[in-house]
Parts: structure tokens; C-alpha cells; sequence
């Protein structure tokens, strides 16, 4: 390093950093396996969050149309980018302890409740709300 201009910090792996979880949750690929572990915990992520509150997800959908999914996927993975899509059950787990309100986890056109909704067989998203106890 040049006199007088410190050294930059080090990345520790060994942690969990916020930006990389942030990073893991939508499936990106800027993260580490310590940063994964603490996403599959979404319990852990809500202890501040207060009763009441009603997170909302969307997420891209492995199993709505799956092959359109892998031809997309494997489309952004020839530029080098990670496309997270997860099947329902495992977006379902982000709902895990929470109270999921009507219409629950379904495409996303299912919570339309004005006319013209898109047609759920079109969607390759799953929504979902839930209420925090």
C-alpha cells in the first residue's frame, strides 16, 4: 500500500453480512455459504419486525412453466448472471411462522381484485401476504 493510505478491510467469509443475504434471497450469487445459512432462517430476520406487519413477497416461479424457467435461466446464466427461481414449496418457506392472509402463496394475477386481471396461467410469479402475530 501507498504511505499513508490504509489498507482496505477484508471481506470475512466467516460472517454474514446483510448486503449478502439481501444478495441470496432473491437467488443472486454474491454470497457465501454462511450468507445462505442465515437466509434459510427467516425467523431470525423478522425478531424486529412488530406483530402486525404484513410482509409481502413475489418471486420468480421454477414451477409455474418450467421449461420456459430454464430456458430463461440458463439464457441469463450465458451472461454470466444467476436467475433465482424457486418452486412454490421452497418460496413458501420464506412464509414459515407467519399467517398468510387470502388468497395466500399463488400466482401473482390471484391477488387482482379488479377487472381485467391477467390470466394466472400466464404468470411465472408467486405472490404472497402474510400477517406477523
Amino acid at each position: 500500500m501507498s504511505v499513508g493510505i490504509p489498507e482496505p478491510p477484508r471481506t470475512d467469509t466467516s460472517k454474514a453480512h446483510p448486503a449478502r443475504v439481501h444478495d441470496w434471497l432473491p437467488g443472486g450469487k454474491d454470497n457465501y455459504p454462511v450468507d445462505e445459512a442465515v437466509g434459510e432462517k427467516p425467523p431470525r430476520r423478522r425478531r424486529a419486525t412488530p406483530p402486525g406487519s404484513h410482509p409481502v413477497m413475489s418471486h420468480a416461479a421454477s414451477d409455474l412453466h418450467p421449461e420456459p424457467a430454464e430456458q430463461v435461466t440458463a439464457e441469463y446464466a450465458g451472461a454470466c448472471i444467476r436467475l433465482g427461481v424457486r418452486t412454490r414449496e421452497e418460496v413458501a418457506r420464506f412464509f414459515d411462522g407467519l399467517d398468510l392472509v387470502e388468497p395466500g402463496l399463488v400466482a401473482a394475477p390471484e391477488w387482482f381484485r379488479t377487472p381485467p386481471a391477467p390470466s394466472p396461467e400466464d404468470s411465472d410469479i408467486y405472490a404472497g401476504v402474510a400477517r406477523l402475530r
